[in-house]
């Protein structure tokens, strides 16, 4: 394992705690490719790090590669990327080269055992197209030749469909039948050849992983080959890279890492083989274990996506506020607490937030007043558009979890009393509209309207000093058609969880 001030480098920023989680994962990872050979199972080793949207796999598996690459090769496959390539094993075995070439420099040995393994590769390489012959093959041959060997004879023979009419073919069936036979057995010998070649493959892949222990260079086995994005792929190209992994990287110390979303990825399988297909079951025949990333808290993502977004120094004011009940205790809440209680009270997702977060930031561009964002009504605006609804007209109920406070004078000396979210928008709606000045300090209103009159009168206050010609409205008024103007640039339009 790598010491650890080289970890801490790699790990600088670190605000979910994934560092612990990429160690465990590595550690786990070490001790199950020794136990395979312990027990002589010569197969790779396939780990799922399935993962959400929102959760950051991305942050996650970055560092990870790097986390691993300070003992073991690393190759990098970016599905994504490579998805217009239809041969992934070209794409693989690139990644592998990248990730070898310390090891090539070094000596001989390994270029000698790469170079075995390209050779080796090449009979298997290529996009089989099915010819215009298939059925004439199944005609005459039936359907007892294989899958693979059938489109290899309806390729060759379908030059023989094209030339011959139906009536000039009966005429000439022996000589079709001669002819069949002939392609046939050329396509058979060409199918064993390239069988063959997986297992020469297989072979020199074995004996490239093993040669790397003889290097000092920068460690040795396993050889990790880390694939990222394959849930965004194009569903047949997914399917192909899965298959190519199991068939030809199916050796000894050779451990795959796959950063998924498995949801998706179901949806992606049965986008091919049917709504009915059992999605499930079929990835569990590639993955010999599947790790879920922990799903961080929401104040956790808050934190992290304020940070990412540099919006961490945005000046906002909000009441007090507590969950389940619990008084609010003045000045104790962080803007990261009281947004993560305020996305819980609305059931919003990990998408939704990174969603809003990132409106926020976009806002932060068209504001220019040097004043506080009363932010309660800033998400809540967001939050409404988000789920294309008018936050005027219907309102989103919240789950009432969040009881908000705000100190005021009364008869009796300071006193607080709880009001929940959807009291407090509903005092927003009523109110931002009006002039400042027109909004005086009623104290027989309730808690809720008395926080936002508070918030105008020190708006005016503060703004207009007592001077203007025109009664000013509040600043909050113009949240709405600020939204309204960033919103087409929103990265999860249309995102819903109502």
């Amino acid at each position: 394992m790598a010491d650890n001030e080289a970890l801490s480098e790699i790990w600088q920023g670190d605000r979910l705690n994934r560092r612990e989680e990429a160690l465990s994962i590595q550690v786990f990872l070490e001790e199950e490719v020794r136990e395979m050979a312990r027990q002589g199972r010569g197969h790779s080793y396939v780990l799922a790090i399935d993962a959400a949207y929102g959760v950051g796999k991305t942050f996650f598996l970055e560092r990870f590669l790097k986390q691993l690459r300070l003992s073991h090769p690393v190759a990098h496959f970016d599905a994504w990327i490579d998805d217009a390539n239809e041969e992934p094993l070209v794409a693989i075995m690139a990644a592998i080269e990248d990730a070898l070439k310390p090891y090539m420099a070094a000596g001989a040995t390994v270029r000698q055992k790469f170079r075995a393994a390209t050779t080796a590769a090449l009979p298997i390489i290529g996009k089989a197209v099915t010819g215009a012959g298939t059925a004439i093959a199944k005609r005459w041959m039936g359907d007892t030749i294989t899958d693979a060997v059938g489109e290899e004879v309806a390729k060759a023979t379908g030059k023989i469909a094209q030339e011959a009419s139906d009536a000039a073919f009966d005429g000439a069936k022996e000589e079709i039948e001669t002819l069949i036979d002939r392609e046939a057995q050329q396509m058979l010998d060409a199918y064993q050849r390239r069988r063959k070649s997986r297992e020469t493959f297989k072979q020199s892949m074995t004996s490239l992983v093993a040669s790397l222990d003889t290097q000092d260079s920068r460690g040795g086995a396993p050889l990790y080959i880390v694939i990222d994005e394959l849930d965004r792929c194009r569903p047949d190209f997914a399917i192909r890279v899965l298959e190519e992994i199991k068939h030809f990287f199916d050796v000894p110390g050779v451990v795959f890492v796959m950063a998924i979303h498995g949801d998706q990825l179901s949806k992606s399988i049965r986008a091919v083989y049917g709504t009915e297909f059992d999605s499930d079951a079929y990835l569990r025949r590639f993955f010999s274990r599947r790790y879920m990333l922990r799903q961080p808290s929401l104040i956790e993502l808050v934190t992290e996506l304020f940070a990412a977004n540099g919006i961490a120094d945005m000046a906002f004011q909000y009441p007090n506020a507590a969950q389940n009940g619990a008084t609010a205790r003045p000045g104790t809440m962080s803007v990261y607490e009281y947004c993560a209680i305020f996305f819980d009270d609305y059931s919003s997702t990990s998408r939704e937030v990174i969603a809003v977060v990132d409106m926020i930031r976009v806002f932060k561009r068209f504001w220019t007043v040097n004043y506080s964002i009363e932010l309660p009504l800033l998400l809540a605006i967001i939050v409404h558009r988000l789920r294309d609804r008018d936050w005027r007209r219907q309102p989103i109920e919240s789950r009432h979890r969040v009881y908000m406070s705000h100190p005021y004078q009364s008869s009796s000396g300071l006193s607080s009393q709880n009001f929940s979210s959807t009291t407090l928008i509903d005092s927003y709606r009523n109110l931002v509209d009006q002039s400042l000045p027109d909004v005086v300090p009623d104290h027989a209103s309730s808690a809720a309207d008395r926080y936002v009159r508070d918030m105008m009168q020190q708006e005016l206050r503060v703004l207009h000093n007592g001077q203007w010609q025109t009664p000013p409205r509040s600043q909050m008024a113009r949240y709405e058609p600020v939204v309204e103007q960033i919103y087409p640039f929103n990265i999860a339009s249309g995102t819903s969880t109502t």
